[in-house]
């Protein structure tokens, strides 16, 4: 008995996922001795699809516990390509709080708002391991509800497969503070 282990690479254009072809492999032995069974010397694998390659993409949002109405928040949003393979099409998005404007001077160049509610950094290319950093910057509009919690989400999206969803989306809370007025005053009148 002699057992021979052969490994194939799919070219790098194949179709991959649900509607790739399937795969399979025949192999045959032949001998140059007479072989009285010849029905055992062909056989074929279970035929197999070809797996698309996936990039863990993850993705957090930070800024600062507390900006007064008024005021301009700058979130960080920190990325992470975990791999095993690069990722050539990913794009990261943040909701727009209500009373909130985006403030494209503090914001990276590339992020722009996509409609009302949204801000969208697209085309982004990440190698394994490559992190990318961006920063969204709003004005808080000074006449907004204060002294009240905001939750922002973050996420991160692929037209590529990506093998773990549970890190994709960032959740943040910061708190709305009301300007204080530190008003004072002094009195003074005749001495007699």
């Amino acid at each position: 008995s002699l057992t021979l282990s052969v490994t194939f690479s799919t070219p790098a254009n194949i179709e991959c996922g649900p509607n790739s072809p399937t795969i399979s492999n025949t192999a045959t032995v032949t001998s140059n001795t007479p072989d009285t069974d010849l029905g055992n010397n062909t056989s074929t694998a279970d035929p197999v699809s070809v797996e698309c390659r996936k990039a863990d993409l993850a993705i957090t949002h930070t800024t600062d516990s507390e900006v007064a109405v008024g005021g301009t928040v700058v979130y960080t949003i920190d990325t992470l390509n975990n791999g095993p393979a690069e990722n050539t099409l990913a794009g990261v998005f943040m909701d727009i709080p209500e009373g909130f404007t985006l403030n494209e001077d503090l914001t990276t160049d590339g992020c722009e708002l996509l409609n009302a509610d949204q801000v969208r950094c697209n085309h982004l290319a990440y190698d394994v391991g490559e992190e990318k950093q961006f920063h969204i910057a709003y004005n808080i509009d000074a006449t907004r509800e204060c002294n009240v919690d905001v939750t922002t989400n973050a996420f991160i999206a692929s037209g590529q497969p990506d093998g773990n969803l549970d890190n994709n989306t960032s959740v943040h809370t910061m708190s709305v503070a009301c300007r204080v007025a530190d008003l004072a005053i002094t009195h003074t009148g005749p001495s007699n």
